[in-house]
């Protein structure tokens, strides 16, 4: 790396310089110890100086809302060259990574792909998908320096995770560059995958898991998972919890990215039915084994998500969410023969553990089928709620229902949104 005062320049890990001249007027800064500054001029090409530089990572929530807010910015060039300085940053400042070279340089090999052609990932999969795909890179890059293990890993399966979520992220760059997804009929394993929107013929992408048992029972079944937040569709497969259900049951799980936004908007919620027919016409599930199950604020979006096409599924899941009063007389009144299952954790300190009663007990009290799992050292990672959450996995499958065994009270506008921002560790 080579500073010059005045006229900046960074030497990044793929080779090039970049220079840079700081105007005040025009200034974003990480807020970490480790300060990129960003100058820029509307009409002027984007200039990057690191004015500051530490031994540690820049933090990912400090990293990752710098890059989001890429996606508001006008002008694509600066926010391409504000991704290309935070990705080199994280590169220059990392240490050795635990997981390993080999995951590290596989990790850089694919940003070097994606800033490479940055242009033809944006056009193909449209501005916020590349620079979501920039906070995936960085987030992967501080994932490799995690020192405490999330709940349930032992340090094998957490490696194996992160071999898994880095292999998609880097598959959808290829994807997207070549305009089309790799196929996976008659194989079993983890996918990344790409369908062509409706709404805007843009590539957006999902991932999908094929147990070895799919191919072996009798009636197959589909699982779409709506994932958390921050979270995506690679992270939530990634992680073992799923694929092991998944396993057991013999079902395809098939998890949509829902374009990075909040709680599944539109055209996002009608991807996810997209999704589901595209995964469909590979797989060939049974049209009464589909089902749709959400965790976090996947958990709430299945309540807003499942009503579009309400007779598409057989039975619905909420893990660690909750249903809102603004949803639930058109649930009550679609939904009135198909099974609900509730998950929640009695220590769950994001989601209170009483918004997954209140819930179970409105759509029990609708006349709906519900099942109620309350796990009771479960908190909100997913790891925590595994015993509940099995069990209700495997009573959805066999179409069995265990109503709460009490009601609980409550007025279901209590029950807040969704959180936008909840440290996942799936």
């Amino acid at each position: 790396m080579a500073i010059a005062k005045g006229n900046f320049a960074v030497r990044f890990w793929d080779g090039t310089v970049h220079a840079a001249q700081i105007d005040p007027r025009f200034t974003l800064c990480l807020s970490h110890p480790a300060a990129l500054r960003v100058a820029f001029r509307p009409h002027s090409r984007l200039r990057v100086a690191i004015c500051t530089c530490s031994a540690r990572l820049p933090s990912q929530h400090s990293a990752e809302t710098l890059l989001k807010s890429m996606a508001s910015l006008r002008h694509r060039a600066i926010a391409k060259r504000v991704i290309a300085a935070v990705l080199g940053l994280v590169a220059l400042t990392g240490v050795a990574p635990a997981g390993g070279t080999s995951l590290h340089a596989r990790l850089l090999a694919a940003n070097r792909l994606f800033l490479n052609h940055y242009d033809q990932i944006e056009r193909s999969g449209g501005h916020n998908l590349a620079v979501d795909l920039a906070g995936r890179f960085n987030m992967d890059m501080a994932a490799l320096e995690v020192k405490t293990l999330p709940a349930g890993y032992a340090m094998a399966d957490y490696q194996a995770r992160l071999n898994e979520t880095i292999t998609l992220d880097a598959t959808l760059i290829r994807e997207l560059l070549a305009g089309s997804e790799q196929s996976y009929a008659g194989k079993s394993g983890l996918f990344e995958g790409v369908i062509r929107a409706q709404a805007d013929g843009t590539l957006q992408p999902y991932a999908v898991y094929i147990p070895p048992s799919y191919y072996h029972t009798s009636s197959p079944s589909i699982v779409v998972i709506l994932h958390g937040q921050p979270q995506t569709e690679s992270e939530i497969l990634s992680s073992i919890y799923f694929r092991n259900l998944a396993d057991a049951s013999g079902s395809v799980l098939v998890a949509p990215y829902g374009r990075g936004l909040y709680d599944f908007p539109p055209p996002a919620d009608e991807e996810v039915y997209q999704t589901l027919d595209h995964v469909n016409s590979i797989v060939h599930a049974a049209s009464r084994r589909i089902y749709l199950a959400g965790y976090s604020m996947g958990g709430f979006s299945v309540y807003k998500v499942g009503p579009l096409h309400a007779s598409r599924w057989a039975a619905l899941m909420s893990i660690a969410g909750a249903i809102l009063n603004s949803e639930s007389q058109r649930v009550a009144f679609l939904f009135r023969n198909t099974p609900f299952y509730v998950v929640t954790g009695k220590q769950d300190q994001v989601i209170p553990s009483v918004y997954g009663e209140m819930s179970a007990s409105f759509l029990d009290s609708a006349g709906i089928p519900t099942g109620f799992y309350e796990e009771p050292a479960g908190e909100h990672w997913l790891g925590t709620l595994l015993p509940s959450l099995t069990r209700a996995w495997t009573d959805m499958m066999a179409g069995t229902v265990h109503p709460p065994s009490r009601k609980v009270g409550g007025n279901l506008n209590a029950i807040p949104a969704a959180p936008k921002s909840v440290p996942m560790k799936p």
